[in-house]
């Protein structure tokens, strides 16, 4: 939406060629002002416990009517936080919308962001064991915006977690044997499509996401994936004892009815391995 600025409006009315003119001013509402937010996380755990994958925000200025007024340019996040500028009418009301998440390089999220449509969805090409699929979003909602120069907002997390974890038998068994898994891929079914920046919630159509072969995150954590779901998915994990792309898998383990939720973490633990 094209933002006006403020216009004052001056006319000079001759009464008479005896009276001295008069100067009437009319303002139109309307004048832009740019407002500073700062933008940070809940305290995190994630795969590598720091949340450090986290590198660049989005955000978007809606209507409310839900049409998209400025799609902004992704920023920097750096030392847990970032400064988005956003322009605002004053009197108008919004709805702000900022997506925290891994970009490849600057234009290239991990989940792609539809802003006509206030949509973002899942990844291309999901990896396992990466903080790099993880997701933060947070909102501000103004009414008659009045002004104020500077804004904070503090994203949580909307994505559930899911954790593979050997139990210490399990995993002094597999070490025993020769075993000892070092890489492992996820399967995921009956996780959400997408995530809707407007109402903040998950998509109510399906999918599957199968997240590529990557190193374990550390002893006896043997495998972790990032999901938009709530409720209950399955999941399947694969395990190996090389990182050769060839390698068949030592152990596949599939599990149905794993309940998950947004924000939250759900650990499998036992005898995964062997």
């Amino acid at each position: 939406m094209e933002l006006l600025k403020n216009i004052a409006v001056f006319s000079i009315l001759a009464i008479s060629a005896f009276c001295s003119c008069n100067k009437v001013e009319e303002v139109v509402s309307g004048e832009e002002i740019s407002v500073n937010y700062t933008i940070s996380l809940t305290d995190t755990k994630s795969v590598n416990a720091d949340g450090s994958a986290i590198n660049k925000v989005w955000y978007g200025l809606y209507n409310t009517d839900g049409t998209m007024a400025t799609n902004y340019a992704p920023v920097d996040f750096v030392n847990g936080s970032a400064k988005c500028e956003v322009v605002m009418m004053r009197g108008h009301s919004y709805k702000i919308v900022f997506v925290a998440q891994y970009y490849k390089d600057s234009a290239t999220p991990t989940y792609p962001i539809d802003g006509s449509t206030a949509t973002i969805g899942v990844p291309a090409a999901p990896v396992a064991n990466s903080d790099q699929m993880d997701l933060f979003y947070g909102t501000d909602e103004v009414v008659a915006y009045n002004g104020a120069a500077t804004g904070n907002v503090v994203l949580d997390r909307v994505v559930a977690m899911v954790n593979f974890v050997s139990s210490d038998e399990d995993w002094n068994n597999a070490n025993t044997q020769g075993v000892v898994p070092t890489h492992s891929s996820i399967e995921l079914t009956g996780v959400s499509t997408g995530f809707n920046l407007l109402t903040g919630a998950a998509l109510a159509e399906k999918t599957n996401l199968t997240f590529a072969k990557s190193e374990i995150p550390g002893s006896k954590h043997i495998g972790a994936a990032y999901c938009i779901a709530q409720g209950e998915i399955g999941a399947t994990i694969n395990i190996y004892t090389s990182a050769d792309a060839n390698a068949a898998p030592v152990k596949t383990v599939s599990l149905t009815e794993v309940p998950v939720e947004k924000n939250k973490q759900t650990n499998i633990v036992g005898g995964i391995i062997y």
